[in-house]
């Protein structure tokens, strides 16, 4: 299995000009984490998206996160379920503790970074949501207003990466087992994680002017 090439050849991201996001972050479950720490790299995955070609490792941009994910979903028996949510829910069925790793894009390849918006409303192309444009073209998506998901299609290093926070989601859930009426704060889990760091400070825009609920239909 190869691993990010770090080669003077390798084009890199740059984060002049804001084109590409200075941080990745991907979130994993506690046990996954170790796991990293002795295989020495974070492994790349399928796409959930059982119709996708994609593998890889599958991130966000924080700002983007809270702005779009935090606000774009879907409605289900008049229950709204925005993105987060839905990630986070998908997350509580496998673990209670949550992992989010923080990635600098200026370590990873540019032509192995993909990126698709998660709205599937978008007119955009069925291929951009399921199996991804080039990350040059995530400026279009920003533009747009679009939740935007990154893929790296190598594994990454772990010594390229840092632990941005943690959560125990079971502790901030109730405990029905029908997904559609968890008790899932996503603003309170950002807040724990991200507690005492620096990305605590883009977290707090979530309660500082009150988030406009966008539907999208589904897949």
């Amino acid at each position: 299995m190869q691993v990010s090439d770090l080669s003077p050849k390798t084009s890199y991201i740059s984060s002049r000009g804001k084109k590409i996001p200075r941080y990745l972050y991907h979130m994993t479950s506690k046990k996954n984490y170790e796991s990293m720490l002795k295989d020495g790299f974070i492994k790349t995955g399928h796409d959930a998206y059982l119709d996708s070609n994609l593998d890889g490792i599958f991130m966000f941009d924080l700002k983007n996160f809270i702005k779009r994910w935090c606000t774009t979903g879907i409605v289900i028996d008049n229950l709204a379920i925005t993105l987060a949510k839905a990630l986070f829910i998908r997350l509580s069925m496998v673990t209670s503790d949550i992992v989010v790793l923080k990635i600098p894009t200026q370590k990873l390849s540019l032509e192995k970074l993909r990126c698709r918006t998660q709205d599937t409303s978008a007119k955009v192309g069925e291929k951009h949501i399921i199996d991804g444009d080039t990350a040059k073209n995530q400026k279009h998506y920003t533009r747009k207003k679009q939740p935007i998901e990154y893929i790296f299609q190598q594994p990454i290093p772990i010594s390229n990466v840092e632990i941005a926070g943690g959560a125990k989601i079971e502790s901030l859930m109730d405990g029905d087992s029908d997904f559609r009426s968890k008790d899932i704060d996503t603003s309170q889990i950002l807040k724990e994680v991200f507690n005492g760091k620096p990305e605590e400070k883009v977290v707090k825009l979530m309660s500082k002017k009150p988030l406009k609920f966008r539907e999208i239909p589904l897949l």
